[in-house]
């Protein structure tokens, strides 16, 4: 599956809704990009407490 997002004029981007549901994402939690030596992008999600 491929889906897309643009940048605005900050550099940010919104996660897709499908992976805010499926992942329960909350304000404040992390998003990290990962690259291996191939130049691949992975992301994962990451929980915070900040807002608890």
């Amino acid at each position: 599956m491929k889906i897309e997002t643009r940048l605005d004029q900050n550099y940010r981007t919104m996660i897709p809704t499908k992976y805010v549901e499926e992942y329960k994402l909350e304000e404040g939690d992390i998003v990290q990009w990962n690259e291996n030596e191939k130049g691949e992008l992975t992301i994962t999600f990451k929980k915070s407490n900040l807002f608890s």
